[in-house]
C-alpha cells in the first residue's frame, strides 16, 4: 500500500467515526510512516473534513 492510500484510509476511519477502523488504518499505517505524519496528515485530516461536515 502506497504512502497516500494508507494515509487516505486513515483519514476515511475518522470520518465514518468507526473505532475499529481507525485502529486497523493506525496499525497499518504503523510499519511504514512516521507518527507524525499518521496524526497530522491522516488522523486530523479526517478530523478536519468531520469538522466541515458537522
Amino acid at each position: 500500500m502506497s504512502k497516500e492510500e494508507l494515509l487516505q484510509e486513515l483519514a476515511g476511519a475518522m470520518i465514518s467515526c468507526k473505532k475499529d477502523a481507525v485502529l486497523a488504518a493506525v496499525e497499518k499505517a504503523k510499519g511504514e510512516l512516521e507518527p507524525s505524519e499518521i496524526i497530522e496528515k491522516g488522523l486530523a485530516e479526517g478530523m478536519n473534513e468531520v469538522g466541515v461536515r458537522f
